[in-house]
């Protein structure tokens, strides 16, 4: 005899047969563990009890009779032993958050039906301690968005009433209004602004400072320097912070000011964010960020300074990630990661459909163009912010964005341009793509029609794709601009001043020599002028001392003032004149310091001499001698004509209106409602123009070989007509070279008046070094050279017209050209002209030329009245805006627009007018004064000359700094180059240019012989000539010191054009006498420049359109199961949490081979993403970015840049996936997981990824992971079980684990069950759980689809909508009808609108006329004999001019109805809703018939007449359903009262030998009228009080047979009207009736009104039926009306009567040992562990269970379990032995309170044993210890044997337990000795087997009972009978001796 000695304590093995068994493990364990509290390490012991630790709370339900429990749906950890707990009442109806604490307690924080927490949505939560001391919760379901909790802060999360606000968790800050801008004023004064432009953008911020997104921009805001409230109009101009040598602007005074509205108190705070741009270069230079700003405050005023912190523009940008819901959550690196991630749950194909019926039309708006203060003036700084205008003729792409009831956004949905020219729109065709169509490129299942119809119900699909074209102004006759009857533009009666003074030796009172810009001579003029009443007023006049002294002793008189500065009109005589002559001084004085001291000039009176003749002309002279001055003065008063020019330009800028905008349906947006919409815009770019820009056209002159772009107005001159200069602004100011298709003629600037032209010449002396040899002359000559120039300018009238100037195909080149710069062209004067060869010069230094070359034009221009085509350039885009799918769109209205606003108008456009007065000056000739020789005769003399030849770009006397700063300017601006100047003038004018750059007036202006020896200059242009452009030069800037630019628009003021023209040829030069100016050789270049930084708009919000990738096909459109989503950057002790803000681009998606993510964790700061297939990793970067210093958090999608790698790799669904995250726990060794399909249990420590299940459990995992009952459920519907992964729910599914830190152990449980045979056989059933019952439907489908099959009381069909959980009930839905009280005035109130409509469709002009006539006398006679304040409308689109008259002189003529609409009378009350606002309606209609609506897919009625009547079709369904709309109670816009009649007129034509079929579709409609209006089964008294048609009484067709009128309403057939009407719901409760007597007459009634027919319709007759139908006095009743309304039914289940069969387990992994340990008894629904302890929860059970409680043992949920150890004897699996004996030794401890302190337990151990082999069992024998106290009397027998059958003695010798009697009771060896059927197992705890009592006999006889002989044997100890023992198996002895058989 052997003892095989075995200690089991290496854990579970089952891989291996028993016979191979490896060493010191065991087979089965149920309750054990590995170790105690006081060690026993290496030994397995049975485990410790668990106890109630809290009770969860329980509420009543609503009904107050059933007690509902709690049920916990998800924890989280949050330090310091606390947990937070996450549950969920069990009817689903309250939610709950509360706090598991160390102490026994638990706490509730948040208890509130309104987080919609669901049992089928378990609760995945991570726990972050922020600034140190809030505890805070961030936790996500897959259901709801994802959200937050702070413990410390609960109120945060509170109304102001104190009530728990669902959205106040929502992690993603969210809000209930969005802010409006409603103004902005910019202030002049106390700012600190730069020049450039700004606009603003808005978030809120809680009460901790978490920030929304920023939610919306404003529009930019232009600051500049000038002061429009301080100065003329044409003066204002722009500004900027770029310095240069011509040019510095200081800061502005400025500040900005902003109102808004629609604030959100829920917030305490906002901040604005200013977005600046003021480099200069038209880029955002910064973004400035207000300090935070208290939601009570609605105004905000940036004055430049103040803000606190900045951003990036990245950060405007975002809009706030939709993450709707979230699968997972964790954290890493301090920010917050979600995976699984969806949008919102709706499918956005559904939703073109409402944009596509959306209507546009053109709009206008008169602005004002030149006053400033003017709102939509486009110089306001604030423009852009009101009104700006579309481009005229254009064509541009918008969209519709519709906004959410959370307020987030949709994405860009198209609005197609006009379909034909039916469509009721002034917009334009030739709107269409040539080569794209509206495609369902995301549809391609084709299950709905995504494109839908458009406003005219078209179809869209198929056709080419629409945009919208606005109408050129020639089409809406809108001129460019115009004057208004406020302007004064005219010629008056004034008075002109010219001073001249003489003197014998001027020099010796004046050393002129001295003379300089600061100590200059001045002089003040004063003029008294006395009025017609007596009174006087003295003016003063100031005259330039240069300019006066320049003219002393000379023989000139020409300094010439204008006095009418401050008078305008004659309203006296000038009666003195009063002289202040400034004395000489040796230092600069100003003109204060003189004038205010009487010691510093002389007074010098002027007398009258009376009148003076000379030349021809009269003229008042005073003159002043006086002795304190040498100089003797004249006064020489003229009257003249004065012009004063106080114009006020107005035009009508462009706009847009949408109409018939619908919100989508809750049935399409899936629930999500839409509060409101932005109209969006695709920008119009450049490459999308279709009008680039406007223009004028001037002339190019020519003269054999050469032409040139010089003189503006030529005249007596060869004007070439294949060639023309074009003078655009996006060529002048931005340099743009458009390339044209087309340039049309849009209008021209005329001049056919004497004052459309103005000429002028001025003298500058001495600007030149160089004079003649003057010794053989008379003359003599102290000085050099003059300038003189003359001046030619054209202020135009301005003439619309609308014509090609130059068709496609005509323009053959359009080149600029460089100032001096030329090109050979082949010029053609005529069609038949060859041409000849030119070579065409730009004469001008200071202008760029466009030389436009084309066909010939014939009479273009007009030479003596030059006309100057505006033109517009024009390209033919074949697919203009292909890309709009794909391009940004921008907001066109800045504040969201109200679903109650079914139309929206809008100036949002990109074009301005502006003004521009042209000024183009080039060189014309040096020429030399003819001398007076001494010899007689005159002659010119060259020896002196220091100027040589023709060569005027001399630069040799004028001072360098300026003239150089000048051309350099020129030479960036034209491209002047000193080469091409001396060629040009020295070569090119000599070889026949010079021809061409003179005419007639120049030759006339500069002939004769100067005065001088001269340097001729022409300066031409035109004045106050307005453009439509994207380029708004308003603002346009001028320079500081140096010449610019003519101001316009402003009358012509010599001194100005004298002004600039000294300033662009001459500079400064002290030195020079007279003059004090110096040439500088070029005209320097006007100035084309704007601020880029004014030509930003709104671009920081954006939105896109659908990508061509979304499938609208797809039941998963925004479900994105492969994105990780992470947030910016949070660190621990800021106040704002940036876990809450997720950027757009902050995702990374994985793969999505190994299916969705399940889970998310991490190990040493690694995150790994679980997949159903397969385990990642994701390495993540960093993505802050830092600019200026800010650390900017962009979105970049750089963290997770680094591409995901699988952990491993297999594509067979191999790669250690996870179906089960609940299952997933991390521990100090790694993260255990489950892969379910794998059957394997990994432990993965972020290095190694360890299948533990192959500890010795391989086969057995691989045969019970998967789910039975989630199997049985697949194979029987087809479909996935819908509570899998759900353990939590009462019937769900799957896998939960908790870490043991206690015994270093792992505990997983799995979840499973199979129903009984009667659900488990169905093939198709449903299952709910309520109320501890679980409620089964079986042939789910087929009860579906036979409710769906029946109808409600209303007719309409059920539709199934899910099961309710908390009522566990099959619910559908359908459409009903109910009944509620409202009030309604009957009658016609006395403010009542009456809406007249005429089926001009079908009745003639003639008949509309009749019944017009008949409107009319009734109104007139109603309105004398009533107090009617209503008006009349009358919708008639008919061509009879005289009736529209009438209806004009009578009310309002609405005839914008389409002809298609016009039959549908039961639209009527919807259309003259949208004409008028008044509530209270009255509607006649003359209808004959509405068989043919091409809107509709059908009719109102057949159009055969028939004996009965069809039923509704679905036009008049529709119309029906929006006309009881109007008059709903619950809409806002209701009609408060109604009332509508119609008549039904046949016609008088119908001739008695034609038949009833001839009129068939008049006829019917008669009696759809009859039965739609009386809605009801039609009565014989209600037919036969129907009043006669005269008409058919006559034709014998009103009743008598069964296919007349009246008896085929009571005819047999199957719809006998008085059986069975189809119309129900009546439309006379509603106000309508009808008049069947009327008739419609072929000829125009006359004086008497009685139709041709004879005696129906006369005044009286008309009167009678109106008075009838609408009685003379209201009164308001309350009535009972029906209205559509949902209705629910329900089908229960039957609870079922089976319980379930348990498949579920609980198995222990030791890690310390790395073997699983083994099977438990507890299997609960959530396990919760913290650092040194774990509790349960199961379903059914309202308590939580703390395990581990010492000194208590097996014991779980109250129940007491067995402890079960089953091992395997085996010496040597190649011998056979016998076994009769076995020996335990055990330790039996129980604790004993008053000492705190074990006690060994002698006689105790385990008290049941199985033993077995192949073929060999005992049976479940109990030990029974030997116990002599037991029975004394038998107390030998009991040292052998027990008494009691199945028992035998076990018997303690020292620390040893015996027991012999070890035989087999087996009777039946063909059955298996155990049953491992799930039905069998059915116990109270889990257990792997039970004995099959069926082959064993308890009392099989004692001579068969054998010795246990095999290669092994399995013993199975169980202790069962002790809850307060500690039973420890330490060892095992067998007793076995070899088998020698």
């Amino acid at each position: 005899m052997e003892n095989n000695t075995n200690r089991p304590s290496k854990g579970l093995s089952t891989d291996t047969s028993p016979q191979d068994q490896p060493k010191e493990t065991y087979r089965f364990a149920l309750n054990t563990i590995m170790e105690s509290q006081d060690g026993d390490l290496g030994f397995v012991g049975n485990e410790e009890s668990n106890e109630i630790y809290v009770n969860l709370p329980t509420y009543y339900d609503r009904d107050g009779d059933t007690e509902i429990p709690f049920l916990i749906i998800g924890k989280c950890y949050i330090g310091e032993e606390q947990t937070a707990l996450f549950l969920v009442s069990e009817d689903n109806f309250y939610s709950e958050i509360g706090i598991l604490n160390k102490d026994n307690t638990y706490e509730t924080f948040v208890n509130t039906f309104t987080l919609k927490f669901d049992i089928k949505h378990q609760i995945d939560a991570t726990f972050r301690l922020r600034r140190g001391c809030e505890r805070t919760v961030y936790f996500t379901d897959g259901l709801n968005k994802p959200r937050i909790f702070n413990f410390d802060k609960p109120q945060d999360f509170q109304n102001s009433g104190g009530n728990w606000d669902a959205d106040k968790f929502n992690l993603f800050k969210t809000y209930n209004k969005i802010p409006k801008f409603d103004s902005f004023d910019i202030i002049n004064g106390g700012g600190n602004t730069n020049s450039g432009s700004y606009n603003f953008s808005i978030q809120y911020l809680d009460k901790d400072l978490n920030p929304t997104e920023w939610i919306t921009s404003s529009d930019t805001i232009m600051i500049y320097n000038d002061n429009p409230d301080a100065m003329p109009y044409a003066e204002v101009q722009g500004s900027t912070t770029v310095e240069t040598d011509y040019r510095t602007f200081p800061t502005t005074n400025k500040s900005i000011r902003l109102s808004l509205s629609n604030l959100d108190t829920e917030y305490p705070f906002y901040r604005i964010a200013i977005i600046v741009a003021d480099s200069g270069n038209g880029i955002i230079s910064r973004v400035e960020v207000t300090p935070n700003i208290s939601t009570q405050s609605t105004k905000y005023n940036y004055t430049g300074s103040g803000t606190v912190t900045e951003t990036t523009v990245e950060e405007i940008n975002y809009f706030n990630n939709v993450i709707e819901t979230a699968g997972s959550i964790e954290q890493i690196e301090n920010r917050l990661v979600l995976a699984e991630t969806t949008g919102k749950d709706l499918n956005y194909c559904k939703l073109q459909k409402y944009a596509s019926k959306v209507l546009s039309d053109v709009i206008t708006e008169e602005i004002t163009l030149n006053v400033e203060q003017s709102i939509n003036n486009p110089k306001r700084g604030q423009v852009n912010t009101e009104k700006v205008g579309y481009m005229p003729g254009e064509i541009y792409s918008f969209g519709i964005v519709y906004i959410f009831e959370d307020n987030t956004t949709s994405p860009t949905y198209h609005i197609p341009g006009k379909a034909d020219d039916v469509t009721p729109s002034s917009m334009v065709l030739d709107n269409q793509l040539e080569s794209f169509q509206y495609l369902e490129e995301n549809n391609n299942c084709g299950l709905l029609d995504y494109w839908g119809y458009d406003s005219q119900g078209n179809p869209l699909k198929g056709t080419n794709v629409r945009h919208h074209r606005f109408p050129t102004r020639a089409e809406l006759n809108k001129p460019l601009f115009y004057k208004t009857e406020d302007s004064v533009s005219e010629t008056l009666d004034g008075y002109s001043l010219d001073v001249f003074a003489e003197s014998e030796d001027v020099t010796s009172y004046y050393d002129l020599n001295e003379l300089n810009n600061e100590a200059g001579i001045r002089f003040k003029i004063i003029v008294t002028i006395t009025k017609g009443d007596g009174t006087t007023e003295e003016l003063e006049s100031n005259v330039e001392s240069v300019s006066l002294l320049s003219y002393i002793a000379t023989e000139s008189t020409a300094v010439s003032n204008y006095i009418t500065d401050v008078l305008n009109t004659t309203e006296g005589e000038i009666t003195s004149i009063i002289l202040h002559e400034a004395k000489p001084f040796a230092e600069a004085k100003t003109d204060d310091e003189i004038f205010d001291d009487v010691n510093n000039y002389n007074i010098i009176t002027a007398t009258l001499e009376g009148d003076v003749t000379e030349e021809g002309e009269t003229f008042n002279r005073f003159t002043a001698n006086s002795t304190t001055s040498t100089l003797d003065y004249n006064f020489d008063i003229y009257t003249t004509e004065i012009e004063i020019d106080d114009t006020i330009y107005k035009s009508e800028i462009f706009g847009i209106k949408f109409s018939n905008i619908e919100m989508p349906s809750l049935e399409d947006t899936n629930g999500e409602a839409i509060v409101g919409y932005h109209i969006v815009r695709n920008e119009r770019t450049d490459a999308y123009k279709t009008i680039q820009d406007s223009g004028i056209i001037t002339p190019i002159v020519y003269s054999g070989k050469f032409a040139s772009y010089s003189l503006i107005g030529p005249r007596d001159v060869s004007i070439s007509k294949d060639t023309f200069n074009l003078i655009n602004p996006e060529f002048l100011f931005n340099k743009k070279e458009f390339s044209p298709t087309q340039i049309v003629k849009a209008g021209e600037y005329t001049t056919l008046l004497a004052e459309n032209k103005k000429i002028e010449s001025y003298t500058w002396q001495n600007v030149q070094e160089g004079q003649q040899d003057l010794s053989n002359t008379k003359e003599t000559d102290d000085d050099g050279w003059d300038l003189r120039v003359i001046g030619k300018y054209f202020k135009p009238e301005f003439k619309a017209v609308d014509e090609d100037f130059l068709k496609k195909d005509e323009i053959k080149s359009i080149t600029p050209l460089n100032s001096m710069a030329g090109v050979e062209l082949n010029m053609k004067q005529s069609d038949t002209d060859e041409g000849t060869k030119r070579n065409l010069y730009n004469a001008a230094t200071d202008n760029r030329a466009n030389i436009v070359q084309g066909t010939v034009i014939k009479d273009y221009y007009t030479q003596y009245n030059p006309n100057f085509p505006y033109v517009y350039l024009k390209a033919e885009l074949g697919n203009k805006y292909s890309t709009f799918k794909t391009d940004p769109y921008y907001k066109e209205n800045v504040n969201p627009e109200s679903v109650n606003n079914s139309e929206i108008e809008i100036f949002n456009g990109d074009t301005y007018i502006s003004s521009l007065t042209y000024t183009n000056s080039y060189f014309y000739a040096n020429k030399l004064r003819k001398r007076k020789q001494k010899s007689g005769g005159l002659n010119i003399v060259l020896g002196f000359l220091s100027i040589v030849g023709g060569a005027a770009l001399s630069l040799i006397s004028a001072p360098a700094g300026i003239a150089l700063i000048g051309f350099g300017v020129s030479q960036v601006a034209t491209g002047l180059e000193k080469d091409k100047v001396k060629k040009v003038y020295e070569e090119l004018y000599k070889a026949g240019l010079k021809n061409a750059v003179s005419d007639g007036w120049t030759k006339q202006s500069f002939a004769g012989n100067p005065k001088d020896d001269e340097i001729q200059w022409v300066s031409s242009g035109i004045m106050n000539v307005f453009f439509e452009s994207a380029v708004n030069f308003n603002l346009r800037m001028g320079n500081v010191g140096f010449p610019d630019f003519i101001d316009s628009p402003q009358a012509w003021d010599k001194s100005t054009w004298k002004n600039h023209m000294e300033n662009k040829l001459t500079v400064p030069d002290s030195d020079r006498a007279k003059s004090g100016r110096a040439y500088q050789g070029f005209a320097t270049a006007e100035t084309y420049e704007i601020n880029p930084d004014y030509l930003r708009r709104d671009r920081e919000k954006f939105y896109f359109s659908l990508p061509e990738t979304y499938d609208c096909c797809s039941k998963c459109q925004e479900d994105f199961p492969h994105r990780v989503a992470y947030s910016t950057q949070s660190f621990q002790e800021e106040q704002i949490d940036n876990y809450r803000v997720f950027l757009p681009n902050n995702y990374r998606d994985i793969e999505g081979e190994t299916g969705k993510i399940t889970n998310l964790f991490r190990i040493q700061n690694n995150l790994y993403i679980q997949t159903e297939e397969g385990l990642w990793h994701l390495p993540q970067s960093f993505q802050e970015r830092i600019t200026s210093d800010i650390v900017s958090f962009i979105g970049t999608g750089e963290f997770f840049a680094v591409p995901p790698r699988k952990i491993t790799d297999d594509n067979n669904g191999m790669s250690s996936g996870t179906y089960h995250k609940w299952a997933t726990i991390k521990c100090p060794s790694g993260v255990m997981f489950v892969s379910e399909k794998q059957g394997t249990v990994w432990l993965f420590d972020g290095n190694q990824l360890k299948p533990i299940s192959s500890q010795g459990m391989t086969s057995w995992f691989k045969n019970n992971l998967r789910s039975k009952f989630e199997e049985n459920y697949y194979n029987a519907n087809g479909v996935e079980y819908p509570y899998k992964n759900n353990p939590s729910n009462p019937i769900g599914t799957g896998f939960i684990s908790t870490y043991d830190s206690r015994n270093e152990r792992l505990l997983l449980t799995k979840k499973d069950s199979i129903l009984g045979n009667t659900v488990a056989d169905s093939d198709d059933y449903a299952l709910c759980y309520k109320n501890n019952e679980t409620i089964v439907f079986e042939d789910v489908s087929q009860t579906i689809l036979d409710k769906e099959a029946t109808t409600n009381d209303a007719g309409n069909p059920w539709q199934y909508v899910g099961m309710d959980e908390s009522t566990c009930q099959l619910k559908f839905e359908s459409v009903g009808i109910t009944t509620m009280l409202t009030e309604r005035i009957t009658g016609f109130a006395s403010n009542s609108d009456l809406h007249v409509f005429y089926d001009v469709g079908s009745l003639s002009d003639d008949t509309c006329k009749f019944f017009n006539t008949l409107i009319t006398k009734w109104v007139d006679n109603y309105k004398d004999e009533e107090e009617w304040t209503g008006a009349l409308y009358q919708y008639y689109t008919g061509s009879d001019s005289e009736i529209k008259t009438n209806i004009e002189l009578k009310g309002t003529l609405v005839d914008s109805m389409p002809l298609e609409d016009q039959e549908r009378w039961l639209y009527y009350p919807n259309f003259a809703a949208t004409q008028s606002s008044n509530k209270q309606m009255v509607v006649v209609g003359f209808v004959d018939e509405t068989n043919g609506l091409s809107s509709n897919t059908d009719s109102y009625h057949n159009s055969v007449a028939s004996v009965g009547i069809s039923n509704p079709t679905t036009a008049f369904n529709n119309d029906k359903k929006s006309f009881k709309n109007l008059l709903d109670p619950t809409n806002p816009e209701r009609l408060t009262s109604f009332a509508g009649l119609i008549y039904t007129p046949l016609n008088a034509y119908y001739k008695n030998g034609d038949t009833i079929s001839s009129y068939n579709a008049r006829l019917e409609f008669m009696k759809h009228i009859v039965a739609s209006i009386e809605g009801e089964d039609l009565t014989e008294d209600i037919i036969n009080n129907l009043v006669p048609n005269q008409n058919l009484v006559n034709k014998d067709q009103w009743e008598g047979s069964v296919t007349d009128f009246k008896d085929s309403l009571l005819s047999v057939a199957p719809t006998n009207l008085t059986n069975t009407n189809p119309y129900t719901n009546n439309l006379k409760q509603y106000g309508w009736d009808y008049n069947l007597e009327s008739y419609q007459s072929s000829t125009e009634p006359d004086e008497t009104l009685v139709p041709p027919n004879g005696d129906e319709m006369t005044t009286d007759d008309f009167t009678e039926d109106m008075n009838v139908f609408i009685s003379n006095t209201t009164e308001i009743i309350t009535e009972e009306i029906e209205i559509e309304t949902i209705e629910y039914d329900y089908i229960d289940g039957v609870v079922s009567e089976e319980t379930p069969l348990e498949n579920s387990w609980t198995m222990s992994y030791s890690l310390k040992f790395g073997t699983w340990t083994s099977f438990h008894s507890y299997i609960p629904s959530i396990y919760i562990h913290t650092p040194d302890r774990f509790f349960s929860w199961k379903v059914g059970n309202n308590n939580i269970w703390k395990h581990n409680i010492p000194n208590s043992f097996q014991t779980y949920y109250g129940a007491l379990a067995p402890f079960i150890v089953e091992y395997v004897s085996l010496s040597n699996p190649l011998v056979t032995r016998i076994w009769d004996s076995l020996k335990l030794y055990t330790e039996a401890k129980r604790f004993d309170n008053n000492v705190e302190s074990n006690k060994d337990e002698r006689f105790i151990t385990f008290n049941k044993l199985i033993a077995y082999n192949t073929r060999q069992t005992t049976g479940e024998i109990n030990l029974e210890v030997k116990d002599t106290n037991t029975d004394p009397a038998n107390y030998l027998m009991q040292q052998v044997s027990s008494p009691n059958p199945g028992s035998v003695i076990i018997d303690r010798n020292e620390r040893d337990w015996e027991l012999n009697d070890l035989r087999d009771i087996r009777v039946d060896y063909n059955q298996p000795i155990f049953n491992e059927t799930l039905t069998a197992r059915q116990q109270d705890y889990y257990i792997d087997k039970v004995l099959n009592i069926s082959s064993i006999d308890l009392n099989k006889d004692w001579t068969q009972l054998e010795s246990f002989r095999d290669k092994y044997l399995v013993l199975r100890l169980i202790f069962d009978n002790f809850d307060d023992v500690k039973l420890i198996l330490n060892y095992s002895a067998e007793l076995e001796k070899p088998s020698f058989r």
